[in-house]
């Protein structure tokens, strides 16, 4: 009598090679989807900021809507939009600032000679000019012509 081939080990070979099969087409998968995940949490998060970015610009704009009546936010707005100043103020003009990102001026002055000393008059000193002032609207415009 001829011998039967065993089944068991042939069963199990075919299970194995079932599940190998099944692993190599599920586990790209799984890594695709896994990457699908991971590109959704981080646009999530981007959106997130942009949504905190609209509702503090939201609050923001609140505040100035409450401030927007009062007399303190009409006056700021008026001197820095417009350049309006309140009656008996005085507007200083200063022509010598310095421009930003320039080198600073440097003046050297020299040590006078040694010499001997004399008796000469005392000099007066001269008193430095005074600068312009003024209200805003009475500036003197004769010397501008059309």
């Amino acid at each position: 009598m001829p011998k039967q081939p065993k089944r068991p080990v042939l069963a199990w070979r075919w299970f194995l090679l079932s599940i190998v099969v099944l692993l190599a087409v599920f586990i790209p998968a799984f890594r695709l989807q896994r990457a699908k995940i991971e590109e959704q949490q981080a646009r999530m998060l981007e959106l997130e900021a942009q949504r905190y970015e609209v509702v503090m610009a939201g609050e923001r704009i609140k505040d100035q809507m409450q401030d927007a009546g009062t007399a303190g936010f009409i006056e700021q707005q008026a001197r820095q939009q417009f350049g309006y100043m309140m009656p008996g103020e005085v507007r200083y003009y200063v022509d010598n600032l310095p421009v930003p990102g320039a080198a600073p001026i440097v003046v050297e002055q020299q040590a006078p000679a040694q010499s001997a000393p004399t008796t000469a008059a005392p000099q007066e000193t001269p008193v430095p000019a005074q600068p312009q002032t003024g209200v805003v609207g009475q500036e003197d415009w004769s010397n501008f012509s059309d």
